[in-house]
């Protein structure tokens, strides 16, 4: 989403990631992913356009049917240019 927002075109790749399965999820699925802060998308772009490759973790859960986290979802990907 932030090359998109940047109007960059690149290929990203997973490098790191780690699930924690708390709980089964039985019905729908609902992901949601944390918006990184204004600040490390500056750097990511900045790394970016500086080196054409940078990096960014991001955080996700999938919501159970209590609404509390069934499943942590913790990444780092990779954006090349």
């Amino acid at each position: 989403m932030v090359l998109h927002e940047a109007g960059l075109d690149g290929h990203v790749v997973v490098k790191r990631s780690q699930v924690h399965y708390r709980t089964p999820v039985t019905g729908p699925l609902r992901a949601v992913c944390e918006r990184p802060s204004a600040t490390a998308r500056a750097e990511f772009l900045a790394d970016l356009q500086r080196h054409r490759k940078a990096r960014m973790e991001l955080n996700a859960i999938v919501e159970g049917t209590d609404g509390k986290p069934a499943v942590e979802f913790t990444g780092t990907f990779v954006a090349l240019l």
